[in-house]
């Protein structure tokens, strides 16, 4: 059963754009565009678009808690599905993610954009560990400069399903 043990953190605010061309350049840094698309509460729907030049691709996942865990299943799905699921999504949240891989755990940037201006409002990052890591790693020396805070897992303001509205994004941060 795929165990989703993440651990997310907040970048700080200031000079996001910055801290976006440092990781794009780093070599083993890979970037992709997302727009990701709510279904209900359990199923988001997400088309990718790698800056490598790969192919774009989409994607169903289902997610829920089983005993205390987040079980995620992700599978592939045609453009067609897509698009057919998109007029049901909502919230829809733009982002670039940089993504990269420090022994066992992978690292997943993430840079939450206004869809109307294309600013970014938002850099958070999560750490995915493996499912009986129960430490929190240290900060990965590329955020390390950018780091702001730990996020505590229970707190719903920071669920990519509720990052979707910008102004009560910024509300939310300016309360830390």
């Amino acid at each position: 059963m795929p165990v989703e043990h993440e651990r997310k953190l907040l970048l700080r605010p200031e000079k996001p754009q910055e801290l976006l061309r440092y990781l794009k350049r780093h070599p083993n840094v890979q970037t992709v565009e997302i727009t990701q698309g709510y279904i209900n509460k359990s199923a988001r729907i997400r088309h990718v678009v790698p800056h490598s030049g790969d192919a774009e691709t989409h994607w169903f996942t289902f997610k829920t808690k089983v005993t205390g865990n987040t079980v995620e299943i992700e599978t592939e799905i045609s453009i067609h599905d897509y698009h057919k699921l998109f007029l049901i999504a909502k919230p829809v949240i733009h982002k670039t993610r940089c993504k990269f891989q420090e022994g066992l755990n992978r690292w997943d940037v993430d840079f939450f954009k206004n869809p109307k201006s294309g600013d970014i409002y938002l850099s958070m990052a999560e750490v995915e560990m493996p499912e009986f890591e129960m430490d929190l790693p240290e900060v990965h020396p590329l955020l390390e400069p950018s780091f702001w805070r730990w996020i505590d897992g229970n707190d719903k303001r920071f669920q990519n399903k509720n990052l979707g509205n910008y102004k009560k994004v910024l509300t939310n941060l300016k309360g830390l």
